[in-house]
């Protein structure tokens, strides 16, 4: 094991973080540690250009049951690597943080699975009563919403 991850995993149990996130962390720098190759001690000299190319490398590689990787187990490695890297720069094991420009995975835009009718949408928004004060308070706010998600659903997060 590298002697810099040794470190690390010892303050992550000093700082009480849970064995769970002591052995995802392990398993994060070491995947990332065996994809740079044996050749010479990587972390002194890693660039972001490095960086890329692994953010890259996982966007393709695969499970065992040949699967692509899930953007949350790719923000999982590049995370954890990321926090062992901004370690080793407050350690002043690093000169600067090669993860400064990194950006993590984005959970996919996923639609909802289930919508109004323009039927529903309809019968929505006339339930308030227009006539009093609170009721057409009530149907401004639904129409605006309503306008809100027909004119750019996937922003609604």
């Amino acid at each position: 094991m590298h002697p810099w991850l040794t470190r690390y995993l010892d303050w992550l149990e000093a700082t009480n973080h849970a064995p769970a996130t002591r052995r995802n962390c392990r398993r994060a720098v070491e995947r990332f540690l065996a994809w740079v190759g044996p050749e010479g001690d990587p972390l002194p000299g890693l660039l972001p250009d490095t960086l890329e190319a692994y953010q890259s490398a996982l966007a393709r590689a695969c499970r065992p049951d040949g699967a692509p990787l899930g953007w949350g187990t790719r923000a999982e490695y590049l995370g954890a690597l990321r926090a062992f890297l901004r370690w080793a720069v407050a350690q002043g094991l690093l000169a600067a943080d090669p993860t400064r420009q990194l950006i993590l995975p984005r959970r996919p835009v996923q639609l909802p699975r289930a919508v109004l009718s323009h039927r529903e949408a309809t019968r929505v928004l006339r339930q308030p009563d227009a006539t009093t004060p609170l009721g057409l308070r009530d149907r401004a706010l639904l129409e605006l919403l309503y306008l809100y998600l027909v004119e750019d659903p996937l922003t609604v997060g």
